[in-house]
């Protein structure tokens, strides 16, 4: 998998800052040496595991992908913009034709985090 490179500088960008501060904390702390070792190792990993957690994140894809041609029902009354829900999900809509309250209406774009929904019964004919 192929990171963007700047978004791969900001993952190195919070590690290095996150290293740091747990080093301050640790020298302010003024462990034992016996103690120091296992407590580094612990932030090792953590910085280890929060390194592929966001790695893994990136890869995934927005689950918003896909809610072109999805089904859901006016909320209110859409004569240009209005709120629809869509998959148990609560949205700002628009619309070129108006739409009843409680109409069913059918995603035909998502742009940002507004919706362009036609009436069902049109998309259809």
């Amino acid at each position: 998998m192929s990171i963007p490179r700047e978004t791969a500088l900001r993952i190195l960008l919070f590690n290095l800052i996150y290293f740091f501060i747990a080093a301050v904390v640790i020298f302010y702390l003024d462990l034992h040496t016996w103690l120091i070792i296992p407590v580094i190792l612990v932030i090792m990993a953590w910085g280890i595991y929060a390194y592929r957690m966001n790695v893994r994140m990136l890869g995934m894809p927005s689950r918003y992908v896909g809610i072109e041609d999805e089904e859901g029902q006016a909320l209110t009354p859409i004569l240009e913009t209005g709120k629809i829900k869509v998959k148990g999900e609560i949205w700002n809509a628009c619309s070129s034709r108006p739409i009843k309250k409680g109409e069913r209406v059918r995603v035909m774009k998502r742009d940002g985090m507004i919706l362009e929904v036609e009436p069902v019964d049109i998309v259809e004919d």
